[in-house]
């Protein structure tokens, strides 16, 4: 699992490093927050982070929004330019609602 968390984040790296247009980014489902937390302290992009579970977030400088993936997110739409999403569509029952969130 380490191992494949570094290969994505790697290639978030390059993502953003050769997108310069890339200033905030959602990462849902957000899990404990190291993915976001890497993204704010590597590249010093803004970030909104959002999960279902609030016990497992363990970065307080960064604000987790709590909301169900497989519902209406609380975001306008297009509203940022990257969003991630690691591993969250396999834990939703409604696939289309989720992926047209996101």
């Amino acid at each position: 699992t380490h191992h494949l968390y570094k290969k994505i984040r790697e290639v978030i790296d390059q993502l953003i490093v050769t997108n310069s247009d890339i200033e905030l980014v959602l990462d849902v489902p957000a899990g404990s927050g190291a993915l976001a937390h890497h993204i704010v302290t590597t590249h010093g992009k803004k970030i909104r982070a959002s999960d279902i579970d609030r016990k497992k977030w363990a970065y307080k400088q960064i604000k987790l929004d709590v909301a169900d993936l497989g519902r209406r997110l609380p975001y306008k739409n297009s509203a940022f330019d990257l969003t991630i999403c690691l591993e969250g569509l396999k834990h939703v029952t409604d696939l289309a609602t989720a992926v047209a969130e996101i």
